[in-house]
């Protein structure tokens, strides 16, 4: 990984001293120049230093589904933060195009036709969480012919009707609970200061988290109070 602390460029249009570069790192580009927000903010000696750690967590769910972006087209549903975090990273990891669908913009939910290469899709917006878990972005995947996988951010519930879409026509899926542990794994070395096994976040994924909790982000506390105990070991 690149050792980005040594190459800390300064958010001058925020405030003083917040910098945004992600942990661990998997490419060369500054990770803020390429998300441009922050989601973790650390204090070291009076000075705030940030990242933004949703990077590391959505590089890890696409690892951990087993998929290469590298030479496919992919459409993300979204533009907001989740969506500049996905983009990123899908364009860092080599993804031929990287189309991003919103309700009003070029490329919208009423020309989808435009996208019938589309390899990959990624859902970055709530629609299909619970307590609305019917719900989906899009109504069928019948105008991508050439479709490989679909993620979808939600983690709750943890299939949504748009992945049961793609499991209908035999495509693999990931929801975003990886990516929600990872995440916390990441600020937790923050706050921390040093690395942490990924074995924690798969411990986290495999044995401690209950599928249908409606209340699953409480997994992601339980990476922090690991990281706690093995500081005071």
């Amino acid at each position: 990984a690149i050792d980005l602390e040594k190459r800390r460029p300064v958010f001058d249009n925020i405030f003083a001293g917040l910098s945004g570069p992600a942990v661990r790192p998997i490419a060369l580009r500054m990770v803020w120049q390429a998300i441009g927000a922050v989601n973790t903010i650390v204090n070291r000696d009076g000075r705030l230093y940030g990242y933004n750690t949703d990077y590391a967590g959505f590089a890890w769910m696409v690892k951990r589904a087993g998929l290469s972006p590298k030479g496919r087209n992919a459409l993300v549903l979204g533009s907001g933060g989740a969506s500049l975090t996905g983009c990123a990273v899908l364009r860092d990891l080599g993804a031929a195009s990287v189309t991003t669908i919103s309700r009003s913009g070029p490329d919208n939910y009423g020309n989808l036709d435009r996208h019938a290469d589309a390899q990959l899709i990624v859902n970055t917006t709530p629609v299909g969480m619970h307590p609305t878990c019917d719900a989906s972005p899009l109504e069928t995947l019948e105008a991508f012919p050439a479709l490989e996988s679909v993620l979808d951010i939600i983690y709750n519930p943890a299939c949504t009707e748009l992945m049961l879409l793609a499991r209908s026509r035999g495509l693999p899926t990931e929801n975003g609970l990886s990516m929600l542990v990872m995440q916390a794994q990441a600020a937790a070395e923050r706050f921390l200061g040093h690395a942490l096994p990924d074995a924690a976040a798969e411990d986290i994924l495999v044995r401690n988290t209950r599928y249908e909790d409606p209340n699953i982000d409480a997994s992601a506390r339980k990476i922090l109070n690991i990281s706690r105990q093995m500081e005071k070991e």
